[in-house]
């Protein structure tokens, strides 16, 4: 099994395999910042690695309803991690899009409420 560091690294970079370093900086960012699971959280987080594919819809539903959850909190620090890597500055700088980008962007955001809908479903069978 895959461990926790790469599951939210990989959701993180949509799909991507993170390198070594990130693995690593994100083992010191929890042993510098522990965080604290009670045993409804162990049980989500379970879930989700156990389950991958659930991840956006279980962190679209803590977004919005629950957005210091410890999931959470696990995913913005690999997301910092991540955005300050070389490896991977293709996905976070600016580039140049065409006017139908606007509609893609709707698309996204219809997307992420479906997985908020979703999450929010998932959360309550958890």
């Amino acid at each position: 099994m895959r461990s926790e560091g790469e599951i939210l690294a990989r959701y993180v970079l949509s799909g991507r395999t993170p390198t070594t370093q990130v693995l690593q900086l994100y083992e010191q960012a929890l042993q510098r910042r522990p965080i604290t699971l009670t045993p409804l959280d162990v049980r989500l987080q379970e879930k989700a690695f156990k389950y991958p594919f659930l991840l956006p819809y279980i962190d679209a539903a803590l977004a919005l309803g629950r957005s210091q959850h410890p999931l959470r909190r696990k995913i913005i620090y690999m997301s910092a991690i991540v955005e300050a890597q070389t490896d991977y500055v293709d996905l976070f700088l600016p580039r140049q899009r065409s006017k139908a980008y606007i509609i893609i962007s709707g698309l996204h955001g219809i997307r992420g409420l479906w997985r908020f809908v979703i999450g929010s479903g998932i959360l309550l069978l958890i």
